[in-house]
């Protein structure tokens, strides 16, 4: 199962729950992505958004310091769906506009034990979460960022 770097806070137990139960329907390839989710509690509209996301693996030193490992996962999304109450709205967003500030990313919609969720997957992590993983170039070693 993946594991969830959750930001501070303490979400309530449903929620992560909800989080991790999504997180075991995303599938990697060979490689094991640390999973990120940021989840915001929007009183106004009496909803609780969620958004989870793949970490990104960056080099570290030597000539390809800054380079980017592209990401490849998949998601079933009927799995996710069935984690909500009912049939949630569900959509892929591929919008790259300032207005849609998360990127390209999978949204459902509906309700977790009573509660309206805002699910959103990104296809790739935001920039204000950093790298997951740093990997010396001259070594190989991973550096683990999240849990440091």
């Amino acid at each position: 199962m993946n594991e969830i770097n959750h930001q501070p806070g303490n979400p309530p137990l449903w929620l992560r729950s909800f989080a991790n139960d999504v997180a075991g329907a995303v599938e990697f390839g060979t490689t094991e992505i640390p999973l990120g989710c940021h989840f915001f509690r929007d009183a106004e509209r009496s909803i609780w958004e969620v958004t989870l996301f793949a970490g990104r693996t960056e080099v570290f030193g030597g000539p390809a310091d800054g380079r980017v490992f592209p990401l490849s996962f998949s998601v079933s999304v009927d799995t996710v769906a069935e984690l909500f109450d009912l049939r949630p709205t569900i959509a892929w967003i591929s919008d790259m506009s300032e207005e849609n500030s998360p990127g390209p990313h999978l949204s459902l919609r509906g309700l977790r034990f009573e509660h309206q969720v805002w699910l959103r997957i990104l296809q790739q992590a935001p920039e204000w979460a950093g790298p997951a993983v740093l990997v010396e170039s001259d070594t190989g070693v991973m550096i683990d960022c999240w849990d440091a």
